[in-house]
């Protein structure tokens, strides 16, 4: 083995420290070094069971970088520290830098997701052809597990090199990038070298579209029924009526009442940017290499329904004449309420991000350039509007004694208008998140990119 070692270093411009640390994190896998060595690429994946693993296995900082990166680690995170979120954040602080473990907080935490899933690809060099995308995300479907899995990303190269606009991404995983060289050709693209990007599933509660719904439309009311015109008997006396005629079957019944909206579906909090530890130990380069971090936008909240029309009411049947008496016109039936609109749903709240640390060296520190961005609010869904209210029945005419008999007003017999629904109130609007920290070379800066 320590035969093929020279070539290889002689090859690739590496020192014995740079082999050996790439070495070591191959070792930390399993992989089989002879297959690295003929230039073979090797994909492992592995769990592992103790935070004290994960903190040795994961990173590669130093004792001095552990300690300098505690000393801001937690800042700007306080307002998810009581939810689980600041339970992973706690964690990460051990794993990444130097906190201590809070064991009695966090300890049955943790363990719900112990043992993690790592995925370790190791390659001696790589060349990611000029304008192509090197795309070293691990999905869900390679551990078959739920899209939300947190999944931890080491990636081992000796040599990469980026030909003009060239670029490598990852999608969603807490990622370890150890590079001991990297050779960047020619230009950058438009947004990135290197890009720490959002999961592409939103968060929320429900899976699916990050965009929620809109709400069902409510049905219209039905029109109420018409009063009834009696059968009248005949006697030699003139017109009679049932015995079991009641004045009240001449009135025309309500409209029912417009079925409300439903509620639009709340957009979905944006893709998540998780950990990155980027480990650049030798930089050659014609332009600055530009890391970008940018979390997803949240999802739009859906459209309240429309509250549906109340129902108009039935019309009053005509008055008439019997023996006994001269029977008045049934009242007309009142007109259905509108259906209130429904609710628009919550914008979601911009991605949240976690921190990301670059280490390069001192004298190389001009040749990168980084910039996070703030995780935005999607729209918030506007409410529905309330349905009218049905119209009031008209009145029933009354008996008229001849033919040329002027019909007199119904308006005192007419229904009321049916009241119309309320309109639903737009959603809430989402939250902006704030961009990930970037610590270089330990230190928290601010940034040397568009921020927004």
């Amino acid at each position: 083995m320590k035969k093929e070692i020279f070539p290889i270093r002689s090859k690739l411009n590496l020192s014995r420290k740079q082999l050996k640390e790439f070495k070591a994190i191959a070792a930390n896998a399993g992989q089989d070094l002879s297959l690295l060595y003929e230039g073979e690429s090797q994909n492992t994946y592995h769990r592992i069971a103790t935070m004290q693993e994960a903190r040795r296995i994961l990173s590669q900082a130093t004792k001095a970088q552990r300690r300098k990166r505690s000393e801001t680690f937690l800042d700007g995170l306080e307002y998810r520290s009581r939810i689980p979120q600041g339970m992973h954040d706690r964690g990460e602080a051990y794993v990444f830098a130097d906190h201590p473990l809070e064991e009695e907080r966090d300890k049955g935490g943790h363990n719900n997701h112990l043992p993690i899933y790592v995925r370790t690809l190791s390659i001696l060099e790589k060349v990611v052809p000029a304008g192509e995308v090197w795309d070293l995300s691990v999905h869900p479907s390679e551990w078959d597990v739920d899209e939300r899995e947190e999944m931890y990303n080491i990636v081992n190269i000796g040599k990469l090199t980026l030909e003009a606009n060239a670029s490598i991404i990852v999608r969603g995983n807490a990622f370890i990038l150890t590079c001991q060289k990297l050779v960047k050709e020619g230009s950058s693209p438009e947004n990135y070298d290197i890009g720490i990007l959002d999961t592409p599933h939103g968060f929320g509660y429900r899976m699916g579209d990050f965009d929620g719904a809109d709400g069902r439309d409510g049905a219209d009311g039905k029109k109420g029924a018409d009063g009834r015109q009696p059968r009248l008997g005949t006697t030699f006396l003139g017109p009679v009526t049932d015995q079991l005629f009641k004045k009240e079957s001449l009135d025309g019944k309500d409209g029912t009442p417009g079925e409300a909206g439903t509620n639009g579906e709340s957009g979905l909090n944006g893709g998540a940017c998780r950990l990155a530890e980027i480990n650049l130990r030798h930089l050659t380069t014609q332009s600055p290499v530009t890391v970008g971090v940018i979390p997803g936008s949240g999802g739009n909240g859906g459209d309240g329904g429309n509250g549906g029309c109340g129902g108009d009411g039935g019309t009053g049947a005509d008055g008439f004449r019997t023996v006994e008496k001269n029977v008045e016109p049934g009242h007309g039936g009142d007109g259905g309420p509108g259906g209130n609109g429904g609710k628009g749903g919550r914008a979601g709240h911009g991605g949240i991000s976690s921190n990301v640390f670059l280490e390069v060296p001192e004298d190389e520190i001009d040749n990168i350039r980084y910039y996070s961005k703030k995780g935005l609010p999607g729209k918030p869904g506007k409410g529905g509007a309330g349905g009218k209210g049905g119209r009031p029945g008209r009145g029933g005419l009354p008996y008229k004694r001849s033919e040329n008999e002027k019909q007199t007003d119904t308006g005192p017999l007419n229904g009321t208008p049916g009241k119309p629904g309320k309109d639903g109130r737009d959603g809430r609007t989402g939250r902006v998140m704030p961009a990930a920290k970037v610590y270089l070379n330990s230190r928290h800066e601010t940034g040397s990119g568009p921020q927004e």
